[in-house]
């Protein structure tokens, strides 16, 4: 294996660990969003409960 080799396998590696934690970044912003949205909707639906109505 040459010098050009490995440097190309190591940049490809390091493009690989780059995408999987924008991967796992994403996948953690979705989590925390619909968290957030069924948090807020919990609330609301709490909130309207005990008011005794629709609104």
């Amino acid at each position: 294996m040459n010098w050009y080799q490995s440097t190309n396998q190591s940049i490809i590696m390091s493009e690989a660990i780059l995408l999987n934690t924008f991967f796992w970044a994403a996948i953690a912003l979705l989590a925390i969003a619909t968290s957030g949205i069924g948090y807020l909707t919990y609330l609301e639906w709490q909130d309207r409960r005990r008011r005794g109505g629709k609104s």
